[in-house]
């Protein structure tokens, strides 16, 4: 988050399954400060996902600055997507599509949704500890949950450009 004042800020970002927002929480971080609801700020990151089944924080390009990845199905085209949201220089969030289309099982009856958790990982500690061609760590590939469409997905970058977001799906 950016932080203008100087203060030093903790916060948790959360997908909200029935109100379909993505949201960030926080607080100045002070002894005791989430003890006291008057002291807990929020921010809509995203008023309109879809259904949310996970939202968390991720440095997905390796420049210090932490993106949010969210998974979550659009109930009225029954349609997931897998989404990354990073911060702009206004302090905005822009929302990029990781992986979209996903489509659960028809077999499937009642609210079934995809795609689901996400985790971040290098292939091999080799991989992790050779420098690309920017001298950074290489950016992390995504493990991917399918959920309700029974499908595992790995997703690894088109590019080491911090700039470039676009990933390749397996």
């Amino acid at each position: 988050m950016d932080n203008p004042d100087c203060k030093d800020y903790s916060g948790l970002v959360t997908g909200e399954l029935w109100t379909e927002r993505i949201m960030l929480y926080y607080v100045e971080n002070t002894p005791g400060a989430w003890a006291k609801p008057a002291n807990i700020q929020s921010l809509v990151i995203d008023d309109n996902p879809g259904q949310p089944f996970e939202a968390r924080f991720d440095d997905l390009n390796n420049d210090g600055t932490l993106e949010i990845l969210a998974s979550a199905y659009d109930t009225v085209n029954k349609v997931g997507n897998f989404w990354c949201y990073h911060q702009l220089e206004d302090g905005t969030y822009q929302r990029t599509a990781l992986a979209s289309g996903f489509t659960a099982n028809s077999y499937l009856f009642g609210n079934s949704m995809t795609p689901g958790k996400s985790r971040t990982f290098w292939p091999s500690e080799a991989y992790k500890n050779t420098l690309n061609y920017l001298g950074n760590t290489p950016k992390p590939w995504i493990a991917l949950s399918g959920d309700d469409d029974g499908v595992h997905y790995v997703l690894f970058p088109v590019s080491e450009d911090p700039n470039d977001f676009e990933y390749e799906m397996q």
